[in-house]
C-alpha cells in the first residue's frame, strides 16, 4: 500500500470521530467545522492524487486499514465519553501492552528476515517509544478528554508533517499537490476553529 493511501486513510479518521461523536455523545457539530473538515479533507485528496493513481492496494490490505481507523475512531470517542477514572500515563501503559501482545505473535508469524540491530534500529526504536507511543498518544489522550471533534482536526496535520519530514530527513522533493494540499488543510484548520 502506498503512502499516499495511507495518508488518505488516515484523514478519514477525523471524519468518523465527528461522526461517531455526533451518535454517541450527541454532539453538535457547527457549520463551520463540517466546512474546514472538509477543506482539510479535500487538501490531503489533492495532497496525494498523485501516489493514489500509481497505488497496487491488496482488498485486504484496504480493508484492514479500514478496520483500523474504525477502531480508531470509535476508541477515542469511547475514550471521551466513558471518563475513565484512570490516568492518561496508566490509560497509555495499558494500551500499549495489550497492542504488543497481539502483536508479537503476528510478528512472529509474519518475520520474513532478521532483525539488523544497527544504528538505525536503535534510532527508529527511541523515536517510536518516546515522541510516538508516549508523548504524541498522552497529548492525545489529554485532547480527547477535553473534546473529540476539535482533538481530531489536528489528525489531519499527521500527513502534512508526513510530507515535511520525508523532505528533510529523506531529501524527498515536495510536490506542487502536496503545498496546495497543506494550504487547504491549514485553512479548513482555520474555518473548523
Amino acid at each position: 500500500m502506498s503512502a499516499g493511501l495511507m495518508n488518505l486513510f488516515i484523514s478519514i479518521n477525523p471524519v468518523l470521530i465527528i461522526l461517531f461523536s455526533v451518535i454517541f455523545l450527541n454532539r453538535k457539530v457547527s457549520r463551520f467545522e463540517i466546512i474546514g473538515f472538509l477543506t482539510c479533507f479535500f487538501g490531503l485528496l489533492i495532497a496525494t492524487y498523485p501516489v493514489l493513481q500509481e497505488s497496487k492496494a491488496s482488498f485486504l490490505g484496504i480493508t484492514l486499514l479500514i478496520i483500523g481507523m474504525s477502531s480508531y475512531s470509535i476508541g477515542s470517542v469511547y475514550y471521551k465519553k466513558t471518563e475513565l477514572r484512570l490516568s492518561n500515563r496508566s490509560t497509555n501503559g495499558w494500551q500499549t501492552l495489550i497492542g504488543g501482545i497481539f502483536l508479537v505473535p503476528i510478528a512472529y508469524l509474519m518475520n520474513t528476515k532478521a532483525i539488523v540491530l544497527d544504528y538505525n534500529f536503535y534510532i527508529s526504536l527511541i523515536w517510536l517509544v518516546f515522541v510516538v507511543s508516549i508523548l504524541a498518544t498522552l497529548l492525545w489522550l489529554n485532547l480527547l478528554k477535553k473534546d473529540a471533534v476539535k482533538a481530531s482536526k489536528w489528525l489531519f496535520l499527521a500527513p502534512v508533517f508526513g510530507y515535511l519530514l520525508s523532505f528533510i530527513i529523506l531529501e524527498e522533493e515536495i510536490t506542487l499537490y502536496e503545498i496546495v494540499g497543506t494550504v487547504l488543510v491549514i485553512i479548513g484548520l482555520r474555518i473548523s476553529k
